[in-house]
């Protein structure tokens, strides 16, 4: 237990997908790199679901940076999330080392979040932690504008 440091020196801002209403498609986040950490974990969080909408998110990883050979994680798909069910609701998902097909080279993810019916308030975090070298606060993305 760490309980002389901040959480933001324990948990870093990896990147994400900034509060949206997202039309009927697909946004993802760009392609993070695992190598540097052990543990992620994606937050969700729907606002407003638009008319009958429904939103699918799951994990990919791929090759290199640029997503080269994109393959979808196993197990990292949340179930459907429909607009029956209600307004302002989240879920998470979460990802470690050993979920990539490290044999085969696969270690940069991203997070995909697919939007079906009508467009939906949304936005997504990635979060990382156990970092190889380093603190939460150094490897947070180059858009977190401030830590107090």
């Amino acid at each position: 237990m760490f309980s002389n440091l901040n959480l933001s020196s324990r948990i870093a801002m990896l990147g994400g997908v900034s509060p949206r209403a997202a039309a009927v498609g697909t946004v993802s986040t760009t392609w993070l790199d695992m190598q540097m950490l052990f543990a992620v974990m994606v937050l969700i969080s729907i606002g407003a679901f638009g008319n009958a909408a429904t939103v699918d998110a799951q994990i990919e990883q791929a090759t290199d940076g640029n997503g080269a050979n994109a393959k979808p994680i196993p197990g990292s798909q949340i179930t459907q999330m429909v607009a029956a069910g209600g307004n302002d609701r989240q879920a998470q998902i979460d990802l470690r080392q050993e979920d990539f097909d490290k044999n085969a080279g696969f270690r940069f993810f991203r997070v995909t979040v697919t939007v079906g019916g009508a467009a939906t308030q949304l936005a997504a975090m990635v979060l990382g932690t156990d970092f190889r070298a380093g603190n939460g606060t150094i490897n947070d993305a180059a858009s977190v504008a401030q830590t107090v």
